[in-house]
């Protein structure tokens, strides 16, 4: 099932996963936002990493084998705070 492009606006669409909400994007090729392909990786291909605006940086949560465990990591460090 195709998914409708967003409007400007429009908050991005989430999946449920338990009680953690994951954040699809249809502008990232993974799916998911906070979620990045690494080229060249082969057993842990996907990183996920948290924006920080109000210090300028990214909290780096590490590799993994799947943008779904990748996402599932960010969703857990959004939910701790």
């Amino acid at each position: 099932m195709a998914e409708l492009p967003l409007e400007a606006g429009e908050p991005p669409g989430v999946e449920m996963f338990g009680m953690l909400e994951l954040r699809l994007s249809s502008s990232n090729g993974t799916g998911f936002c906070d979620v990045y392909r690494l080229k060249g990786r082969k057993k842990k291909p996907f990183q996920a990493k948290i924006y920080r605006p109000w210090r300028k940086d990214f909290i780096n949560l590490g590799t993994f084998a799947s943008a779904h465990e990748a996402a599932v990591a960010v969703a857990q460090q959004r939910l701790e705070g």
